[in-house]
């Protein structure tokens, strides 16, 4: 069985965010993230509450016990992919900004 710390590891990879941008998207420190995804801390109420703000879709139950499934049934995929876009949009956003600022420089 998984550990809580696993679980919010594996939270994390399937929702396609590496702990900078997860600490990013849930308002809490970098820090605080990669001391849960170390396995040095548990998650604490200041991380779990924002996640399940931010993403209400995820069980809980799973994620803080191991029970049932990482995602809530309804709407789920529907909000999966919205968040996705959401990420790709970012990505891109950051990406136009470097093309911009590497034209800027005219090497």
């Amino acid at each position: 069985m998984m550990t809580v710390n696993e679980r919010f590891k594996a939270l994390i990879d399937e929702m396609n965010y590496n702990p900078t941008s997860f600490s990013k998207e849930i308002g809490v420190s970098q820090t605080a993230v990669r001391h849960v995804l170390d396995g040095e801390n548990l998650p604490s109420a200041k991380i779990l509450i924002p996640i399940l703000d931010r993403f209400p879709y995820i069980n809980a139950n799973w994620l803080l016990v191991g029970k049932g499934e990482m995602f809530l049934r309804e709407s789920t995929e529907l909000e999966r992919l919205k968040n996705k876009v959401v990420e790709l949009e970012r990505n891109l956003a950051d990406k136009e900004e470097i093309i911009k600022l590497l034209k800027q420089r005219r090497w």
